[in-house]
């Protein structure tokens, strides 16, 4: 059996991402590195349209990264890079069976419009001690085929759009044209009025 301590320690160090913790208003899955848990290809759900848009633009703020830190750390430390500048904040920490210190954090990809580089074995500092990048075994980073939209989906897609188009450029015209028939008839009325 294994306590609920244990789960937590286990759930870090994995990068499972918790509710209240990682999972909030202010992360999506995508930044979570929850691309296995999200699917692109199936149709109408919550967040779908945002979730797409951020992975079509690249727009991902920050990501999930696990750190190795040389003294225990609590959730809110600030996480800084080489030169000081603000990466993220720690969410989860633990120490590890060896005696470790382990934590997850959202880090931010770009500084100043400038990538930052995020990958394993990037040193940073947690509260000021020294950390490093870990990736994380429950984090994904890319949607797996079948989550993906297939070209035959878009090309329905493309379809559906240029037939709405279509009909919609069909009603203005027969809109247009009943304009122009009213004003036709309420003419033709009013000539035959003066008569």
């Amino acid at each position: 059996p294994m306590g609920a301590n244990m789960w937590e320690q286990a759930r870090i160090m994995q990068g499972c991402p918790a509710p209240g913790s990682e999972l909030t208003e202010d992360y999506n899955p995508l930044e979570a590195g929850l691309y296995h848990a999200v699917s692109l290809a199936k149709g109408c759900y919550i967040g779908q349209e945002t979730v797409a848009k951020v992975h079509n633009l690249g727009a991902g703020k920050q990501q999930l990264w696990g750190l190795y830190a040389s003294k225990a750390c609590q959730c809110g430390d600030a996480v800084t890079s080489a030169d000081g500048a603000k990466l993220g904040t720690v969410t989860s920490a633990t120490t590890k069976p060896d005696g470790g210190h382990f934590a997850l954090a959202y880090l931010k990809c770009k500084i100043k419009g400038k990538e930052v580089g995020l990958a394993p074995g990037l040193e940073v500092a947690v509260a000021g001690e020294p950390a490093t990048l870990a990736a994380l075994p429950y984090a994904t980073r890319e949607f797996l085929p079948q989550d993906l939209p297939s070209a035959k989906d878009e090309k329905k897609e493309a379809a559906v759009e240029d037939e709405d188009a279509a009909a919609a450029a069909k009603a203005a015209k027969m809109k247009a044209m009943q304009e122009r028939l009213a004003a036709y008839q309420a003419q033709m009325a009013a000539a035959k009025d003066k008569k």
